[in-house]
């Protein structure tokens, strides 16, 4: 997996990020013909998991306010 932090890419100006009550990231999966199956509830829970896993403490008290799963 890659993660992208679209703030630190783009500028907190940019339209993307502007205006955002907190960070937007951007998670791409490579070979990950097995989350095709699991809904889009379930790759939220894996993302949000994953981050946890890689940020730490300051992560796993953040929450999701927006996602899309493409």
């Amino acid at each position: 997996m890659t993660l992208f932090d679209i703030g630190a890419l783009h500028g907190r100006g940019a339209p993307t990020v502007a205006g955002s009550p907190g960070s937007v990231i951007e998670i791409d999966y490579y070979h990950a013909s097995s989350l095709l199956v699991k809904s889009d509830d379930d790759i939220l829970a894996k993302v949000k998991a994953d981050l946890d896993t890689i940020l730490g403490p300051a992560c796993k008290a953040a929450k999701v306010v927006d996602a899309a799963i493409v």
